[in-house]
């Protein structure tokens, strides 16, 4: 196959310095021979546009992108959000790198399809005013402006938020361009728009996991108006941004109405009891014991210590088996990965001839043309 000649050598030695990678490693995991990265960054030597394509996968780029002219600054191919979420984790990983790309990429084809189709309207980003980052009245204010009344999983509680006009992203459970390794500390990260913010959120085994850190990103977004990525060590943080945000978190989902029906003096202190007591206020709000346990510590009702024994207790419990996902439903894993209201907008697009089907593969995950259709006719008997 032709090489091609318009090669910018700059552009993969700067890839791969943002990435921490040597030649060596990447010709591993791209297969291309460490001799042909060396040639190509050494003196110029042109790669074929089909390895071309294997770095831009690698990369989180197009081929194009090798191709360009001019050598490359932070602040041109980096935008605000991006470098604002670099500067907090500075050894953020190039899997992490990626999908915040790959969340922007989507949200600007889900600006660009709306516009283009005239009949659709944007949902509008305007969230009510918060004085003094207070997280309990900004809860309450939350719930008021998206209708949070009967809410109690994960899609609920997103479907309430995108109506706000915030896009949700899931990351997937099998491997692909949307799953966060399993060893990786990260569970979601906002970013933050004026009119456009993103919170992606990590998919978890335990649908309550992903329904907090939901709320937890909501939180950062409506107390601080900015970008943060967080991970599972921000559940537990006393550093203020983070606390104030696991408060608003727990305000969301438990409101004060709700917690009084709790009669917090019929409690067992025993964790087993326990468990079974709480359940009923698990299934109907869709939440955790941690998260109703610190409710009612905060109120002052249970003792820190009562929690505490409930963590040992869970702890002795056989560990719950991570669910990989099932390729079976893969026509239905755009919708859990960018939610109904991006995938109705693009099988919209697709209806009406303004997006070839190719492009729609794309823009879905990837998923085969088979698999459009049967999403097709999932959203037609819904």
């Amino acid at each position: 196959m032709e090489k091609l000649s318009a090669f910018n050598p700059s552009r993969l030695t700067w890839c791969m310095e943002d990435a921490a990678i040597d030649a060596a490693l990447l010709s591993r995991l791209v297969g291309i021979s460490e001799n042909a990265l060396e040639k190509a960054l050494t003196d110029g030597s042109g790669l074929t546009f089909l390895q071309l394509q294997k770095l831009g996968k690698y990369f989180g780029r197009t081929p194009l992108f090798f191709l360009e002219d001019g050598i490359l600054e932070a602040n041109r191919i980096r935008s605000p959000q991006f470098r604002t979420l670099l500067n907090q984790q500075q050894d953020l990983d190039q899997k992490i790198k990626k999908i915040i790309q790959l969340a922007e990429w989507q949200r600007q084809v889900y600006i660009d399809l709306v516009e283009e189709l005239d009949q659709v309207e944007l949902i509008p980003f305007n969230p009510p005013r918060i004085l003094n980052n207070d997280p309990v009245s900004a809860a309450r204010i939350a719930r008021e402006w998206l209708g949070i009344n009967v809410e109690n999983t994960f899609d609920m509680y997103r479907s309430a938020v995108e109506k706000g006009g915030i896009l949700i992203f899931r990351t997937n459970g099998y491997a692909g361009n949307w799953q966060i390794p399993k060893s990786h500390p990260t569970i979601g990260f906002s970013l933050y728009h004026k009119k456009y913010p993103i919170i992606v959120i990590r998919k978890e085994n335990v649908e309550v996991r992903q329904t907090f850190t939901l709320a937890h990103e909501l939180g950062h977004i409506m107390l601080f108006r900015e970008s943060t990525i967080d991970s599972v060590s921000s559940l537990t943080s006393h550093e203020t941004k983070e606390n104030l945000a696991n408060e608003f978190a727990g305000n969301f989902l438990v409101p004060q109405e709700k917690l009084d029906t709790i009669d917090h003096s019929q409690l067992s202190s025993d964790p087993a009891e326990l468990n079974s007591e709480l359940q009923q206020y698990r299934n109907a709000w869709g939440v955790s014991n941690d998260v109703i346990l610190l409710r009612l510590i905060s109120a002052g009702r249970v003792r820190q210590a009562v929690y505490e024994r409930l963590v040992q207790w869970r702890e002795q419990l056989p560990e719950e088996v991570a669910d990989g996902g099932n390729r079976m439903w893969r026509h239905r894993e755009p919708r859990h990965i960018l939610g109904d209201n991006y995938v109705k907008t693009v099988l919209q697009a697709l209806d009406s001839n303004r997006l070839t089907i190719v492009k729609a593969s794309k823009y879905l995950d990837g998923i085969k043309l088979n698999d459009i259709r049967q999403l097709e006719r999932y959203y037609a008997g819904t």
